[in-house]
């Protein structure tokens, strides 16, 4: 079976940004960054996308200002508009960067942490390259308070078989050497998603009945430790 966001009927519904929110939430991510002074857009701020997709946020990032570099385990197996000159695509893997150490402002994951085997090596990934006091802004998929976790059986093939609760989101997050700056419950957000997706006839997200009772969506803002 294929991956969700290999899906025709996925990627019809959610376009080029293959998650809940889509880009409203990177943008508002952003926002609150730059608002906050601990981000600023200019070519200086290199921006490491992990898990880079069809380049969606490539394009948002390059559009706001910042470099920005996208890191995708399937870069070039999809032909995509191509990108503004700010931003770039390769073929690497988030779990061993080829990247140099301390290069750049902020990493984004976006719905990519539950898909990775081992996310606490991504993270160690992420805070290597990382400057001192930089950002890394992650949204994933969680069990809802008081659900019963349930393996999923496809595991890697959609961010619901690595969701996490909150608190083990986070508890990733510190053990990792971050400090969390904000979290934001987007819980409507993967509602809106799956029930775009049961309108459409797309299976796999919401392929469980139970999925909405057992399953949010949140958005996490850390920093690398000094």
């Amino acid at each position: 079976m294929s991956a969700l966001w290999e899906q025709p009927g996925f990627r019809a519904v959610a376009g080029n940004a293959w998650r809940p929110g889509g880009l409203k939430l990177t943008e508002a991510a952003l926002d609150w960054c730059e608002a906050a002074a601990l981000l600023q857009p200019g070519p200086e701020s290199l921006v490491v996308d992990c898990g880079a997709g069809a380049g969606a946020s490539l394009r948002l990032l390059a559009a706001r200002g910042y470099r920005a570099l996208g890191l995708d385990r399937q870069a070039g197996e999809d032909e995509w508009p191509e990108l503004p000159a700010a931003a770039a695509l390769i073929r690497a893997d988030c779990c061993s960067m080829p990247l140099a150490s301390n290069c750049a402002r902020l990493a984004l994951f976006e719905c990519v942490l539950s898909l990775v085997a081992r996310p606490e090596i991504a993270l160690q990934e992420a805070r290597r390259i990382l400057r001192a006091g930089a950002l890394l802004v992650a949204s994933d998929v969680t069990w809802r308070a008081g659900a019963l976790a349930v393996p999923d059986a496809d595991a890697g093939s959609s961010c619901l078989a690595g969701a996490r609760s909150v608190a083990a989101w986070q508890a990733l997050f510190t053990g990792a050497g971050f400090r969390i700056l904000r979290y934001e419950n987007h819980d409507r957000a993967l509602v809106e998603l799956a029930a775009q997706m049961i309108w459409h006839g797309v299976g796999g997200l919401c392929a469980c009945g139970a999925m909405q009772r057992r399953h949010g969506y949140g958005l996490w803002i850390v920093q690398k430790e000094r």
